[in-house]
């Protein structure tokens, strides 16, 4: 776990030193945080990451209660077969 926060450290540094493609520095330039550099003319934001956080976030939770009733009824299923034998 520490090697990966130290692999973002680095990287946010490198990025904080490198210029944007308008030749600006890329860390002050205020509106949009870039994470990663895809290709020239496009970058994976603070926004978008987020977005996509939210929207994963989101199925997980739905995705968790579906699965949810479903072993509930397979256990009352098995218990009541337990029961009865």
């Amino acid at each position: 776990m520490e090697d990966v926060s130290q692999g973002l450290r680095s990287v946010a540094q490198q990025e904080s030193l490198r210029t944007d493609y308008m030749g600006g520095p890329s860390a002050s330039a205020g509106k949009t945080h870039v994470v990663l550099r895809t290709s020239p003319g496009s970058a994976v934001t603070m926004v978008k990451c987020a977005k996509a956080c939210a929207i994963s976030f989101s199925i997980g939770v739905v995705v968790g209660f579906m699965l949810r009733k479903r072993f509930r009824r397979w256990i009352a299923k098995k218990l009541k077969r337990l029961k009865d034998d």
